[in-house]
């Protein structure tokens, strides 16, 4: 499997593709179940530290905290790539971090929403959160 591969995979998946598994210190393992040596792990959350707090998080929701989680795209258990996400609304919901456009608007990248989709699992409360905090997932526009 090459690195297009690999991608084209986990992007074109949908949440019920994945096998999801919480040790008991917090790591998340997500497994592609058409192929098992394709995984996102995530390490666990550390709740005692705010560790993000964005202009898009605050005064958006009663609890304004924010928490990184960072995911690991592996391969045969060997890291490819990292994708962080946002733990916000009192950890309710999970979000990529996104990209600020030219005009000040956010965007995450095709490749971002999708990833960001799995980890999430509930797609129509996903797309709720985006919404919510005016974040955008197309390709951003020219400025």
């Amino acid at each position: 499997m090459n690195y297009a591969d690999f991608k084209k995979a986990i992007v074109d998946s949908e949440p019920e593709d994945w096998l999801h598994h919480i040790l008991d210190d917090g790591t998340e393992f997500y497994v592609l179940k058409s192929n098992l040596s394709v995984s996102l792990v995530g390490t666990p959350v550390s709740f005692d530290i705010h560790t993000y707090n964005p202009d898009w998080v605050l005064d958006q929701y009663p609890d304004s905290q924010a928490y990184e989680q960072t995911y690991y795209l592996k391969f045969n258990d060997t890291p490819i790539e990292e994708f962080t996400i946002v733990w916000i609304d009192g950890c309710r919901a999970s979000l990529p971090i996104p990209k600020c456009n030219c005009d000040n608007s956010m965007y995450l990248e095709q490749d971002d929403y999708r990833i960001g989709r799995i980890i999430s699992s509930n797609v129509e409360e996903y797309d709720n959160y985006l919404a919510k905090c005016k974040i955008t997932y197309s390709c951003p526009p020219i400025c």
